[in-house]
């Protein structure tokens, strides 16, 4: 009886493993993927982003096409790198967003810049 249930636990481990390696490789060769999108679009991303702070700088009021700019290259990013950016990176992303969606002030302004600051810086680091 016990015989017949280890052996039953050990094929199924066996099978576990199989599916874990295949898993793994399939991530590994996401990210992978996802390094060289990000090396090609670095330089865009830093640049949409610097862009659209320097509206937020000039303080002109920010028109609906400029949020909706914004909020769509960090969703971009978002989903683009999600393998690659940190938890760190990723929280900053969601706020940025959440902070849009919000009613305009100066205190925001100054919110906004200080997260797009972090996020111009972020993306011109250059991943290995």
């Amino acid at each position: 009886m016990l015989g017949t249930l280890a052996d039953i636990v050990g094929i199924l481990s066996f099978i576990l493993t199989i599916i874990l390696l295949v898993r793994s490789e399939r991530l590994r060769n996401e990210i992978v993927s996802q390094k060289i999108d990000y090396r090609n679009q670095q330089t865009k991303i830093v640049d949409r982003l610097t862009e659209l702070r320097s509206c937020l700088q000039n303080n002109e009021p920010l028109s609906v096409k400029t949020i909706s700019g914004i909020r769509l290259e960090l969703y971009q990013c978002d989903i683009s790198f999600q393998h690659i950016l940190s938890s760190r990176d990723k929280k900053i992303v969601k706020q940025t967003i959440n902070l849009l969606n919000e009613e305009f002030s100066e205190k925001l302004r100054k919110q906004l810049l200080s997260k797009l600051d972090y996020l111009c810086a972020r993306f011109s680091k250059t991943e290995v």
